[in-house]
């Protein structure tokens, strides 16, 4: 249940962002591919690090409350509890596990296609030396655009994540997936926001 109100407030937030009309655009041909190119920045807003900066005037900034993750396999998740600034998360034992945030992102905004330009996630854990995400997987509908690793700071800190975009493109719904490694069954990971930075 919560998951279908957490999905209807996404949309109608979509809707008040980008009109109605947005989504009622016809099929185009988009020519632009997917690409991997670009790279991963890693920065702590609690140690003072910058993060990628404001949005050019033709860009817009679309996020995710940390309360909207969805855990794949929830039932190995000794913990997987949302609180009002992230979701907090514990294996039974040493194991990997997938998690996923569906992020709002504008497809077409005033008739013009949108591009994915840069996507991020942040997390903190309660030992970064061990247990921390360790893979960052992009997602454009039901294909992967993008999977790469992540070297997350031996410490535990708050850290957002992100993928820059080299060469922006189109995509017709924005997706990403990070791969946790708890090293024991007491170690958390708190997930907080994501985000997507779409522009033309």
């Amino acid at each position: 249940m919560k998951a279908l109100k957490v999905i209807s407030i996404l949309v109608v937030m979509a809707l008040m962002l980008t009109g109605v009309a947005a989504f009622r655009a016809p099929a185009r041909a988009q020519t632009d591919s997917p690409s991997a190119e670009g790279s991963i920045i890693i920065y702590s807003p609690e140690l003072g690090e910058v993060g990628p900066g404001a949005p050019l005037a033709n860009e817009t900034d679309l996020a995710m409350q940390g309360t909207g993750w969805a855990a794949e396999g929830i039932s190995a998740f000794k913990t997987f509890k949302p609180y009002g600034w992230g979701t907090l998360t514990r294996k039974y034992a040493a194991s990997e596990a997938w998690v996923h945030a569906p992020l709002v992102a504008t497809s077409y905004l005033n008739g013009v296609a949108q591009k994915l330009r840069y996507v991020e996630f942040c997390a903190k854990s309660s030992n970064g030396v061990s247990t921390k995400p360790i893979t960052l997987d992009v997602w454009n509908n039901t294909g992967k655009t993008s999977s790469d690793a992540i070297a997350w700071p031996a410490d535990n800190a708050y850290h957002c994540i992100g993928k820059t975009y080299a060469t922006p493109a189109f995509h017709q719904s924005v997706g990403i997936s990070v791969k946790l490694h708890f090293a024991n069954g007491t170690d958390t990971i708190t997930l907080y926001k994501a985000w997507a930075r779409m522009g033309p």
